[in-house]
């Protein structure tokens, strides 16, 4: 299914780079005569996607010119229904869904770089829970369960929202009671591996909580795995170098902390063996 998929994409992307889609040339289209059953449209996103990432674009987010010419470009006739956005790319990759009679395309368009430029975090008020919990159900007053992932909850309260991911690690993470005593490349090289881990559960964590939700926060999906926009945020060496040298699991560890323009605080922690939350604290 996904070869004849890779074809029909080629095919139609031959076809359409005279330009008849419009004033700016796809990449590629992938068309149906009827509105994409979800299966189908994910097909086709991973077919494209291999095994990148594709994020979902928020209109409310801060705009990258490049992604934001691109819808305009292609909207004239509000005919546009969801855009998805692939960074990992050497040209990252803008998808729209549009509408086209009584049926739907996938138009794809590459773009040079995102080319947003860094903004302060900024939670967006008021919130609609319809569409920040949209793949969320809600099983009592102040909780939340993903729909797909019931070990995904959010807890809120009048002063603080709780997102908590529970998926226990067979190989939590170690440390070691000695590393005071180790040489100063060995403890540079543990301190990298540390760093290396944490960035890795960040993204983890992204994907739970910021890929779960949408119209959060004024950043776009992508924006929070970009150094220009997270470096002053993130754990540090220092702080690093701090825990490894206790030489024993400290219980939390903080990922990334930030002060939104509202004053809402926003932290990610991790245990190290697979329990992470993701906590805003209003002010």
């Amino acid at each position: 299914m996904l070869k004849l998929l890779k074809i029909v994409f080629l095919l139609v992307a031959f076809f359409t780079s005279t330009g008849l889609c419009g004033k700016r040339v796809p990449y590629g289209v992938v068309g149906s005569a009827k509105p994409f059953d979800s299966g189908r449209l994910f097909a086709v996103l991973d077919s494209v996607g291999q095994s990148s990432s594709w994020f979902e674009w928020d209109d409310q987010g801060a705009q990258d010119p490049s992604v934001l010419a691109v819808v305009k470009a292609r909207n004239l006739k509000d005919n546009i229904e969801m855009v998805w956005v692939m960074t990992n790319r050497e040209k990252p990759l803008v998808a729209l869904l549009e509408k086209r009679g009584s049926g739907e395309e996938l138009c794809f368009f590459e773009v040079d770089k995102m080319d947003g430029k860094p903004v302060m975090l900024k939670m967006n008020v008021p919130m609609n829970p319809e569409k920040i919990f949209r793949d969320y159900k809600q099983i009592n007053s102040n909780t939340f369960v993903h729909l797909d992932k019931p070990n995904l909850k959010v807890s809120i309260t009048e002063k603080r929202l709780r997102f908590t991911y529970d998926n226990p690690d067979g190989s939590p993470l170690t440390y070691d009671p000695e590393f005071s005593k180790r040489s100063l490349p060995e403890k540079k090289a543990m301190v990298q591996g540390f760093k290396d881990y944490m960035e890795y559960e960040y993204s983890l964590m992204l994907r739970a909580f910021i890929g779960s939700t949408r119209n959060l926060f004024n950043w776009q999906p992508w924006h929070w795995y970009m150094p220009a926009w997270n470096k002053n945020y993130m754990i540090s060496e220092p702080e690093i170098l701090g825990i490894l040298s206790q030489g024993r699991a400290p219980g939390f560890i903080t990922v990334f902390k930030a002060k939104c323009v509202g004053g809402e605080m926003v932290e990610f922690r991790t245990d190290g063996n697979g329990f992470s939350e993701m906590s805003i604290t209003l002010p």
